[in-house]
């Protein structure tokens, strides 16, 4: 009998509907201040880091792009400002980050679904492109979602993911996790009133899998030419895949 896969929710084991439920409350929750935070936290290098990942994805006029767990849309409206004629799905499974993201995003070439990206309401081979920056960690069942990306991504198609990670090395490593463990929920609760959820998302990253295993996660899903650009030491990652099968 095959194992059952753990789904951690920050250092607790759950079951996949409670882990997919907390994680909804925890999104509920930072909606409103995502993206003051996301500026607070990062000292605004996450705008940075974005727009590197905008120049991977290199946005066209025929392409048809998924931003997936888009969140309040910071993607999508990077895509929009290089290329106003770029049609993109904004899909997120949560209405509250979707509702603040709308406010914000006004054009004919973008529209929204909410979604769970374990099961993708599109057709197969649908997207040019695909990209999702720091949500697939937060995925009850990370395989699954990454065999939807792969069934929705056209022959020839990109999938780019950015994702936070644990610098390998010393004394990068040591920082990254005194950030984490003592920082990051310390702001959350300064700025958001709200310590229990950056207290989760800070957990979230210490367990999603390292470079190396989540590029052997690609290429089990199918995905050809991984290729992994680090920044700040590996503390963020933009993984690409190619579709080639």
């Amino acid at each position: 009998m095959p194992t059952e896969r753990k789904h951690f929710f920050g250092f607790e084991v759950l079951s996949a509907e409670n882990k997919t439920e907390k994680v909804q409350s925890v999104f509920s929750n930072v909606a409103t201040y995502y993206d003051l935070m996301n500026d607070v936290m990062s000292l605004g290098t996450h705008r940075l880091w974005k727009s590197q990942l905008i120049d991977l994805v290199a946005p066209e006029n025929h392409d048809l792009i998924l931003d997936l767990a888009c969140g309040t849309g910071d993607l999508t409206r990077r895509v929009i400002e290089r290329s106003p004629n770029t049609n993109v799905i904004m899909c997120d499974l949560n209405w509250s980050m979707l509702k603040t993201g709308l406010k914000t995003i006004q054009s004919p070439f973008v529209s929204t679904i909410q979604a769970n990206a374990e099961s993708l309401p599109f057709i197969n081979e649908l997207f040019s492109k695909s990209m999702i920056a720091f949500g697939i960690r937060n995925v009850t069942d990370v395989p699954k979602a990454l065999s939807e990306l792969y069934r929705t991504c056209k022959h020839q198609g990109k999938v780019f993911i950015m994702e936070f990670g644990i610098p390998a090395s010393e004394p990068e490593k040591t920082i990254s996790k005194a950030y984490l463990n003592h920082v990051l929920p310390l702001m959350g609760d300064m700025i958001a009133g709200d310590k229990a959820s950056y207290d989760y998302l800070a957990k979230s990253i210490q367990k999603f899998p390292n470079n190396e295993q989540f590029q052997s996660m690609l290429y089990q899903s199918g995905f050809s030419q991984v290729s992994i650009t680090p920044i700040l030491f590996g503390a963020v990652n933009i993984f690409s895949a190619l579709k080639t099968k």
